[in-house]
């Protein structure tokens, strides 16, 4: 090959490579709607998380973001409701602090629970408990907001140490709603 196809064939392939650059898709907004209408910031909402019929908690807040890569809801208060299902629990106490729904259809639930399980395995009949921070799942956009989550809670100073250090906090459903309307928010890009 000669230096003039050599040096046409590299501008060639930069011209192509800037071109392909410069095309890419800019990050993808997800938007939250109610009743066909984007969500302004401040709408009223309401987060459930629940593992019916032991365990559900209902969070009242605003949604402080919308129409971003990371929409999401902050929630000022939790009410509880169910109990423990069957013996050794688990009890959880705490409230549910905000939702976060991304672009990607990952839906992630910030808690601030405590966990407390008899069953947990290797230590049956011991108190064992946890810190929850987070459950997180998958949503399809488009569609509603709402995606079955799980998590880790993380052992406790408190509890003994044939507690399992970490443990799987599985199979709650969680859905955000619009208050006023009482439906779920409906995902798109």
């Amino acid at each position: 090959m000669t230096h003039a196809k050599a040096f046409s064939s590299i501008a060639v392939a930069l011209t192509l490579g800037v071109g392909l650059a410069g095309s890419a898709p800019a990050s993808a907004s997800l938007v939250l709607k109610a009743r066909g209408q984007v969500a302004p910031v401040g709408t009223p909402v309401i987060g459930v998380v629940a593992r019916e019929p032991c365990d559900r908690f209902e969070s009242s807040g605003t949604l402080t973001a919308n129409s971003s890569s990371i929409d999401r809801a902050r929630f000022t208060s939790t009410a509880h409701s169910g109990a423990e299902c069957g013996e050794g629990g688990p009890v959880i106490t705490g409230p549910v602090i905000g939702d976060k729904l991304t672009e990607t259809g990952r839906l992630v639930v910030l808690t601030n629970w405590t966990y407390t399980t008899f069953v947990a395995p290797g230590a049956v009949n011991t108190e064992c408990t946890y810190t929850v921070r987070m459950l997180h799942g998958k949503f399809t956009i488009p569609g509603p907001t709402q995606a079955t989550v799980s998590g880790k809670g993380k052992r406790t100073g408190a509890s003994p140490t044939n507690c399992p250090e970490r443990l799987a906090v599985d199979y709650f459903h969680a859905k955000l709603y619009d208050a006023e309307t009482h439906e779920v928010f409906e995902a798109e890009l």
